[in-house]
């Protein structure tokens, strides 16, 4: 970002916990990225998606062998950076966080599903590295008719919202809102990183919401992708207040939580992709994941497991944004997750609050 750069962001529901800023990134910015992970070189996933998996540690060994701009790799750190203020972690992370560039070709095949259909399947962010935040910042733009939309199909509209319509949506099983917790009791998350059994499948009505969602964000008309503007127009809120479709803005940021304040799994932050338009250009997407210390690990390392560190007490610190400095770039995070400001600085550990309250860590 360039010096002075003021970046903000916007609570956008409160199920799950979500934001989403314009401008994150500049244009020259998200060419910097593209250009690292081109260099480093992709690996394909699941269909036509490739991503690129890589640390600082992996960019350094490129950059002493001169396959990559030292430019490049210092905006990423500095990039990994500014996501740790975000969430007021510092070093208390005790890991890095993890990173994905991934590309989607643009869609030339006849086998290509048309838009409307999920072409990465619905999933939870839980087995990524013990992640409890998602960044998803957006190196290319699509027009919302092109497809490509980040779904959210259980996203409740902040104010609109109400989780009484999950309640009301009976399946043979229950009510939605019935299954959709105890699918997070019994460790069903949708695409499983770590095998593809039956278990890894999302239920079908979530399918069909996300594709409902997917086809009405597509049939949208107006220019929602172009790069460059400010307004909301990229995202598509379902009539009922349930349901959040992304399409792609080059340079725009959307950041949720699958882990809530008090630890447990979001069963809100369900989300996948919409296929794209058999004319559609490339699809680049940066994710950055936020991590909750891994007791074991840090065990290993001898490092101290410390209540601060523990999944619960470390979300109650951390599993929210705020306005901070970093970077060479200011951050405004508009928001109401507490009864006031005061309430909201009590809780929060990061050191601009603790100087808030005197040093003191009560409260």
């Amino acid at each position: 970002m360039k010096e002075g750069r003021t970046v903000a962001f916007k609570q956008l529901t409160d199920a799950p916990l979500m934001y989403a800023a314009d401008n994150f990134l500049t244009v020259d910015e998200c060419s910097s990225l593209l250009r690292l992970s081109e260099a480093l070189g992709y690996n394909s996933i699941a269909g036509d998606l490739e991503c690129l998996d890589f640390s600082t540690e992996r960019c350094d060994d490129c950059l002493s062998k001169g396959k990559v701009l030292a430019d490049d790799v210092e905006f990423l750190t500095l990039l990994c950076r500014r996501q740790a203020a975000l969430v007021g972690s510092g070093e208390v992370t005790h890991s890095k966080p993890h990173v994905r560039i991934s590309f989607s070709p643009d869609a030339h095949s006849e086998c290509t599903p048309v838009v409307g259909q999920i072409t990465f399947p619905m999933h939870l962010d839980v087995y990524r590295e013990n992640a409890y935040v998602t960044f998803l910042v957006y190196l290319s733009s699509l027009l919302p008719c092109q497809g490509g939309h980040t779904l959210f199909p259980l996203a409740l509209r902040r104010g609109l919202g109400d989780a009484s319509i999950l309640k009301e949506m009976k399946l043979p099983a229950g009510s939605v809102y019935e299954v959709i917790h105890t699918m997070v009791q019994e460790h069903r998350y949708g695409l499983d990183h770590l095998n593809a059994g039956p278990d890894a499948k999302p239920p079908q009505f979530l399918n069909e919401l996300a594709e409902t969602l997917a086809r009405d964000a597509a049939a949208v008309k107006n220019e929602g992708g172009g790069k460059g503007t400010s307004d909301d127009s990229h995202l598509f809120w379902a009539a009922d207040g349930l349901g959040l479709a992304v399409s792609p803005r080059q340079g725009s940021c959307v950041c949720f939580f699958t882990r809530r304040p008090d630890g447990l799994i979001d069963p809100h932050a369900w989300h996948g992709v919409s296929a794209m338009a058999y004319n559609a250009p490339p699809r680049s997407l940066l994710q950055l994941w936020g991590q909750v210390p891994s007791q074991n690990l840090l065990r290993r390392a001898n490092r101290s497991t410390t209540p601060e560190t523990r999944p619960t007490s470390f979300c109650r610190t951390h599993a929210w944004l705020r306005s901070t400095i970093a970077g060479n770039a200011s951050f405004n995070v508009d928001q109401q997750l507490f009864d006031d400001d005061t309430a909201q600085r009590k809780r929060c550990g990061c050191q601009d609050c603790v100087s808030w309250r005197g040093g003191s860590q009560e409260g």
